[in-house]
C-alpha cells in the first residue's frame, strides 16, 4: 500500500474512532451538536443546565492531494464535541455570525471586498473591543470596533489598509498587540490594532500557511518548509528564540498539549518534547 494511502487511511480511522468515542460518551440518545437537536430537545437541554455554547470554526480548502477538502470542519466539530462532553453543560453550535433567536444579521462592516472578490483565509483577531481581520490574495485589512447593529462601516470601522501581503495563517492577540504571519512576503509582523500600522516586521526564509500559537510566553509558527520559528512576543522588536527544522513540507499549525508540541508535515506527524 502506498505511503500516502496509508496516511489517509490512518487519518480516516482516527476520525472514525474519535467520532465513535464521542458518541459513546454522549448521553444516551442525545447529541451535543445544536444542529442535531429539535427545538424542544434544545429547550430541555437548556432547562437541564446547558449554559455554554461552543462555536467550532472550520473551513474548506485545498492542501494538496493528500488531504480532503473539508478536513477542518471534521476536526473542529469533533474537538468541540469532545470539549462539550467534558464540560457536561455545553452544546456545540454550527459556525454562525447571526442572532440565534431569529437568524437576523447583527452587524456588518464593509472593507474586505476588492477586485479579486470577498476573500479571507485567516481568522479575525480580537483585541479588547477591536476586531482585526486581513483579506486574502493581497486584499485589504481593517480594524473594527465591536458593537452596534446593521451596517457599522461609517461608525465603527477604525482603519482600512489596501494591498497587503498574502495572509493564510491566523495571528494572535497578546498584551494589546496583534502578531500576524504572512505568506506573501514570508514575514512575521506586529500590528497596532487601533491604527493598523506595522510596528515591526521580520522576514523569514519561507511562506507561512500555519497560524501562530502561544504557550509558556513563547510564540510558535511553522513555515511551508517545515521550519518552526519560536519568538518572544515583544511589541518593541522581533525577539527570536530559536528556529527548528524538520526538513519536510508543512502547511499546518503546531498544536501544544501538556508540554508537547505536535506538528503535521506532508509525510508524518511529529511529537516534540524535552
Amino acid at each position: 500500500m502506498p505511503a500516502v494511502t496509508k496516511i489517509v487511511t490512518l487519518l480516516v480511522v482516527c476520525l472514525m474512532l474519535a467520532a465513535s468515542l464521542a458518541e459513546a460518551q454522549a448521553p444516551q440518545g442525545r447529541s451535543v451538536a445544536l444542529e442535531d437537536l429539535t427545538w424542544t430537545e434544545l429547550r430541555d437541554r437548556i432547562a437541564g443546565g446547558a449554559t455554554i455554547v461552543l462555536v467550532p470554526i472550520g473551513g474548506t480548502e485545498q492542501n494538496g492531494p493528500h488531504m480532503t477538502l473539508g478536513k477542518h470542519n471534521v476536526r473542529a466539530r469533533l474537538l468541540a464535541e469532545k470539549i462539550a462532553l467534558v464540560l457536561g453543560n455545553a452544546i456545540v453550535a454550527p459556525v454562525v455570525a447571526y442572532a440565534p433567536e431569529d437568524g437576523k444579521l447583527i452587524w456588518s462592516c464593509e472593507g474586505l471586498r476588492f477586485k479579486k472578490g470577498d476573500l479571507a483565509y485567516s481568522t479575525p483577531v480580537i483585541v479588547g473591543d477591536t476586531l482585526v481581520t486581513v483579506g486574502g490574495y493581497n486584499g485589504p485589512n481593517l480594524g473594527v470596533k465591536l458593537g452596534g447593529s446593521g451596517d457599522i462601516t461609517a461608525t465603527n470601522r477604525l482603519w482600512l489598509i489596501q494591498n497587503n501581503p498574502q495572509s493564510i495563517g491566523s495571528g494572535v492577540a497578546i498584551d494589546g498587540h496583534v502578531y500576524m504571519p504572512f505568506a506573501g512576503l514570508n514575514t512575521i509582523e506586529c500590528i497596532d490594532p487601533k491604527t493598523g500600522k506595522s510596528i515591526w516586521k521580520e522576514k523569514q526564509k519561507s511562506a507561512f500557511w500555519g497560524s501562530i500559537v502561544v504557550a509558556g510566553g513563547k510564540a510558535y509558527v511553522t513555515d511551508q518548509e517545515g521550519r518552526t520559528v519560536v519568538f518572544k512576543p515583544n511589541p518593541e522588536k522581533f525577539e527570536a528564540i530559536s528556529t527548528n527544522e524538520l526538513g519536510e513540507k508543512c502547511n499546518a499549525t503546531p498544536a501544544i498539549s501538556n508540554g508537547e508540541i505536535f506538528i503535521r508535515t506532508f509525510k508524518a506527524l511529529y511529537c516534540i518534547a524535552e
